[in-house]
C-alpha cells in the first residue's frame, strides 16, 4: 500500500511539473514573456519533455491572450498617470498589443493570404516558405492598422468616459484562443497533411487526448459563469466573442479549407485574429453609446 501511495504522488506531482512546463512553454511560443526560468525549472524535474509545441500547449493558450490583453489595458492606464498625452497613451498601448505575441499570429495571417491569393502555385509551399510575401506583409499592415485603431477607440472611451470597453479588448482575447482549441481538434485530424499526430510528444500518449479534451470543454461553462459571477459586465462580450468565434469556425475555416484544399497551423492564428478584430469592432458602437 505505501509503495503505491509514493508511486501515486510521484505520477501527481510529475502531473503538475509538467502542467507547468507546458504552460510556460504556451508564453514562451506565444507571447513575449520572459518565463524561460520557469520552463527550465519545471523541465528539470521532467527530463523526456521538450520544448517543441505540441498539442497539450493548447490547453493554455487563452492564458497568454489574457495576459498580454491585460498588460495591453494596464499600459494605456499607466502612460495616463505618467502624464503622457492620452491619444498617445491608447495608440502605443494598441501598438503593444501585437508585438506581445512576438507577431506570431500576424506571421499567421500574413502567410495564409500569400496562400490563399496565389494563383498556378503550390498553395501549401507558399504556406510554409519562411518569406513573407508582398501581399501577405500588405494584409498584415492593414490588419494592424485597423486592430490598432478599434483598440485605441475602446481604451479612449474607458480612460475618458470610465465606461469598461476594455472588456471588448479582454474577453475576445480569451475566447479566440479557446474557440482555435475547437478548431484545432475538429479540422485539424481530417485536413493536415500529417494530421495531429505530429503535435504528440512522446511523454504523452496518445489515448489521453479525447479525455482531456472532454474535461475541458465540460470546465469551460463553469469558469464562465464563475466569471459572469464576479463580472457581470463581460456577458454581452462574452456572447459576441462566442458568436464572432462560431462564424469563423463554421463559415471562414471551412473557406479556407475550400481555397487551400488542407488546414496548417499558420490558419489557426488568423482565426485568432479575425475572431478578436470582429468582436472588437462589433462592441465599440454598444460602449461608445
Amino acid at each position: 500500500m505505501l509503495a503505491s501511495l509514493v508511486s501515486r504522488t510521484a505520477s501527481i506531482a510529475r502531473g503538475a511539473y509538467l502542467a507547468i512546463f507546458e504552460c510556460a512553454s504556451t508564453f514562451l511560443w506565444f507571447s513575449m514573456f520572459p518565463v524561460s526560468k520557469i520552463s527550465d525549472w519545471a523541465k528539470a524535474r521532467c527530463p523526456d519533455s521538450d520544448y517543441k509545441l505540441n498539442i497539450f500547449q493548447y490547453y493554455f493558450l487563452s492564458f497568454p491572450g489574457a495576459v498580454n490583453a491585460l498588460t495591453v489595458i494596464g499600459l494605456s492606464w499607466g502612460l495616463m498617470l505618467l502624464h503622457f498625452p492620452l491619444y498617445l497613451s491608447v495608440i502605443l498601448a494598441s501598438i503593444a498589443y501585437p508585438l506581445m505575441s512576438g507577431g506570431i499570429h500576424l506571421d499567421g495571417l500574413s502567410d495564409s493570404i500569400d496562400a490563399l491569393l496565389a494563383y498556378n502555385k503550390d498553395k501549401f509551399q507558399v504556406l510554409t516558405d519562411p518569406h513573407c510575401g508582398a501581399l501577405g506583409a500588405v494584409y498584415a499592415m492593414l490588419f494592424t492598422l485597423t486592430q490598432v485603431a478599434i483598440y485605441s477607440t475602446l481604451l479612449y472611451i474607458w480612460l475618458t468616459a470610465g465606461v469598461p470597453a476594455y472588456w471588448a479588448i479582454l474577453v475576445p482575447a480569451i475566447v479566440a484562443r479557446v474557440a482555435v482549441f475547437y478548431i484545432l481538434m475538429s479540422y485539424y485530424p481530417e485536413y493536415h497533411p500529417k494530421g495531429l499526430e505530429h503535435l504528440f510528444p512522446e511523454y504523452h500518449p496518445f489515448e489521453n487526448l479525447e479525455f482531456g479534451y472532454r474535461v475541458y470543454c465540460t470546465l469551460l461553462p463553469i469558469v464562465a459563469a464563475i466569471a459572469i459571477w464576479f463580472a457581470p459586465n463581460i456577458v454581452l462580450p462574452l456572447v459576441v466573442s462566442i458568436g464572432c468565434g462560431l462564424f469563423v469556425a463554421k463559415v471562414v475555416v471551412p473557406g479556407l479549407i475550400r481555397n487551400l484544399g488542407f488546414f496548417f497551423g499558420d490558419n489557426l492564428g488568423l482565426s485568432i485574429l479575425l475572431i478578436e478584430i470582429m468582436s472588437a469592432f462589433i462592441l465599440v458602437p454598444y460602449y461608445n453609446w
